[in-house]
Parts: structure tokens; C-alpha cells; sequence
């Protein structure tokens, strides 16, 4: 059985007419003034998409690169002088360099060349974008949720779509899920898992040669390590950025933010300088169509401007969703202690999520975690892969600092590990 592979999600994807994009970057163009232009040559310069591998496995495995690659420089060669000068004329080194052709080149032309750079890449990671009609009872109604998902993988027995979640509620299943790929081929498919505290899901279709004929552009979106991403770099916000399914925005990093603290673990954020509407969600995609975050999957990080989470840190979540891997839950938010305080080391916690283990078992806010099963949680990343690496069912101690009236004091507390997403 042939099949396509690896490297990285929503609804039915309108074709992006030209006139729309040619707008739309005009629009920035002309806001940003000549200095943006500049950066719209580099970013034109840059190399647009990697081309997916190609591998037949059952298992899910989520690429990406582990470093920057190298810019290469783009020089132009200077014109050849015609037969020198004249036989007998002296040749004297000018005075001043002659203007290369790219420093000739006027703000139209650039914002043209541009234009034509986003148009081809967004055009290109399309073909890894489907539209997802998600049907799913609330009460006694059926309601159906229409989005983007992202084509991030291909096994030997499926296509596997990264997309946001159905609202749901617990002990209810989705009732159908129909995926039209990009050149408008429309088959049923399933919800294989879910995060939901992350907000995302991963639905599946069944690989076979039939339809991988039919969809032969069906190629999985690559990724990036978001790790990688620097401030003031150009990012492309497909899927519903204004609230619309196919829409577009185009932006540049304003700020990047590490270890902001989620459930059981923390993240890292991308904020662009673009706007987002209420509701909007979506993927960030480099200037080589590679994706390196997601967006509006997760209400908490709202923000009046498109804030996404890094995909370097959903990488381990996706992939054991997408394996049905166990995935252990705790049920904390919190932080690193840092080294140069009169605090215990450890994790704080700033808060438990109601109903979950840490909750149920009596762990408070404003507790510094200091061991696990005698291990200890000197920093956040300690504590993080000892989750990871746990099973759901699996029994932990786990040892508490309490702050008193004069002096922390410990406490330990047996716990039994559930289960992190849903299986259905």
C-alpha cells in the first residue's frame, strides 16, 4: 500500500482569489511605510516550502527542524562591463558603488514581488488544509461546527487532521465527521482523541490507494521548531484569523513569551501585530509555509491581537493523542520556583483544576510541589517530564511545602493519576 508521510488543520477551503491578497498586502504595505517593504525582500528572498517525506508506519511521528537553517545570502552579480572600457582610457575605481538592481527596485515592484511570494505559499500549504463539518449533540439538538484542520500526517492506514474540538460535554460522543480535502473530495471520518484542556482534537480518515488517487496533493504540512521563530519575523495566519473560514492575516512576531503556565505543563506564545476577531482560529505558518503554532484553540490565551501557541509545545500531546498513548493527568497550573529565592525549590502551584486528582487529593493554591515519588522537582521542566513519561492509574506520592505562620512545613499526599483527554 503506497502512502505519503509526515511533517503538520479546518472546514470547506474557498479558493483565495488574487485580488483579495493583492488588497490585503498592499494595505500593510502602505501602513508599514518602506521600512516594512525591506523586510518583504527577505522575506521574498527566503525559500517558500520543504517538500513531506514519504514513509509507510502506523505510528505517528510529528518533524521538525531542530535548528535555524543558515540563511543563505541572495547577492547580485554585477553586470559584465561591455569590452572593459576603451582601449587606452584609463580605469580608475569609482567613487561610489553602482546601485544593484534589487536597491533599483521601487516600493510598487516590491509590494508586486511580494504579493506573489505569500499568494504562491499560501496557495502551497492549502493543499495540507481540509474543511471539517463536525456534527455533535448538545442536550436534544444536533449543532454542526464548521473549521479548518490541518493535514499533519499520513500512515499506512490514515490521514490524520489537527483541528479545535467539538463543545461537548462529558459521556457524549460526536455523531459525524465529514472532510473535504482541498480539491473538493468530501469522506467520512472520525475523532480519534482529544485534549481538552489544549482545545485541539485530532480527527482521521482511512488511508487507502483509492482515495490517495483522488487526493494526490494531500500532502502533510510540515513543521517547524517554534522554538526557532524571532521577533519581527513575517507569519501567516490561515484558517478563520477574521472569524471566516479560508480567511487570511499577515503579521510579524511582536513578542514571544516561554513558560507561561498551563495545565500540567507550560507553554510557549507567539503574538503577531495582526487583529484577530472573536472566535477566530487557525495555524501560524513561516515564510516557508511550515507550521510553528496554532491559535484560538485554547479561550485562555485570548488576546486582541493573534496569539498562538508554539507547536514545539503541543508536539508531545499531538503525537500521543494521535498514538492513543496514556496520558496522565494531575490537575495543576503553576510555575518554577526560581534558585536565587528564600522560597523552597520546587513547583508552585497557583491553582488546581476542580474534580481533578491534585484537587480531590487536597494539594492548595500557593503549595510548592518539592518531590515526587522521592524525585526531586527542582525546576518546572522536572516535573513536566516526570508527567509525561507517567501512565493514567499509576500512584504517586507526592510531597508538598505548605507555607505556616513561621515556616513552610511538608506534607505528602497519595495519588492516584487519571487519565488527561478523552478516547473515543
Amino acid at each position: 500500500m503506497s502512502m505519503q508521510d509526515n511533517p503538520f488543520i479546518k472546514e470547506t477551503i474557498e479558493e483565495k482569489k488574487e485580488p483579495y491578497y493583492r488588497k490585503l498586502l498592499k494595505t500593510i504595505g502602505l501602513g508599514l511605510g518602506f521600512g516594512a517593504a525591506a523586510a518583504l525582500v527577505f522575506f521574498l528572498l527566503r525559500p517558500l516550502i520543504g517538500a513531506g517525506g514519504k514513509e509507510k508506519a502506523d505510528t505517528v511521528v510529528i518533524l521538525q527542524e531542530a535548528t535555524t537553517e543558515a540563511e543563505v545570502e541572495t547577492t547580485v552579480e554585477p553586470e559584465t562591463e561591455a569590452a572593459a572600457q576603451p582601449t587606452g582610457q584609463n580605469t580608475q575605481p569609482s567613487s561610489e558603488a553602482a546601485p544593484t538592481k534589487e536597491t533599483q527596485l521601487d516600493e510598487q515592484e516590491i509590494l508586486r514581488r511580494s504579493n506573489r511570494a505569500v499568494t504562491e505559499m499560501v496557495n502551497q500549504a492549502e493543499k495540507s488544509l481540509a474543511t471539517l463539518n463536525i456534527t455533535y449533540p448538545v442536550l436534544d439538538e444536533e449543532f454542526t461546527l464548521i473549521t479548518t484542520g490541518a493535514l499533519f500526517a499520513v500512515t499506512g492506514t490514515e490521514y490524520c487532521f489537527l483541528a479545535e474540538r467539538a463543545p461537548i460535554y462529558e459521556g457524549q460522543m460526536v455523531s459525524q465527521v465529514l472532510v473535504t480535502f482541498s480539491n473538493g473530495v468530501t469522506v467520512e471520518g472520525s475523532v480519534k482523541g482529544e485534549d481538552i484542556y489544549a482545545g485541539f482534537a485530532v480527527y482521521t480518515v482511512p488511508y487507502t490507494d483509492e482515495l490517495a488517487e483522488r487526493v494526490p496533493a494531500a500532502v502533510p504540512l510540515e513543521t517547524a521548531s517554534s522554538k526557532n521563530v524571532q521577533p519581527g519575523e513575517l507569519i501567516a495566519a490561515v484558517g478563520s484569523p477574521t472569524g471566516k473560514v479560508g480567511s487570511l492575516a499577515i503579521g510579524h512576531v511582536s513578542y514571544i513569551e516561554d513558560n507561561i503556565a498551563a495545565v500540567d505543563r507550560v507553554v510557549q506564545l507567539i503574538s503577531l501585530d495582526a487583529a484577530r476577531t472573536e472566535g477566530g482560529k487557525g495555524f501560524l505558518l513561516n515564510s516557508k509555509g511550515q507550521l510553528v503554532g496554532v491559535f484560538g484553540l485554547d479561550s485562555e490565551y485570548d488576546q486582541p491581537t493573534i496569539t498562538g501557541v508554539g507547536i514545539s509545545s503541543l508536539t508531545n500531546l499531538i503525537e500521543k493523542v494521535s498514538n492513543q498513548d496514556s496520558m496522565a493527568f494531575l490537575g495543576i497550573v503553576g510555575e518554577g520556583v526560581p534558585a536565587d529565592t528564600e522560597l523552597p525549590r520546587g513547583v508552585f502551584v497557583s491553582r488546581c483544576i476542580q474534580d481533578s486528582p491534585a484537587y480531590e487529593a487536597g494539594i492548595q493554591s500557593g503549595d510548592i510541589i518539592t518531590r515526587i515519588n522521592n524525585t526531586p522537582m527542582l525546576t518546572f521542566s522536572d516535573f513536566q517530564m516526570l508527567m509525561e513519561d507517567a501512565r493514567a492509574g499509576s500512584r504517586v506520592l507526592i510531597t508538598v511545602a505548605r507555607s505556616g505562620r513561621d515556616e513552610y512545613r511538608e506534607y505528602t499526599y497519595e495519588i492516584v493519576l487519571s487519565e488527561r483527554r478523552a478516547v473515543y
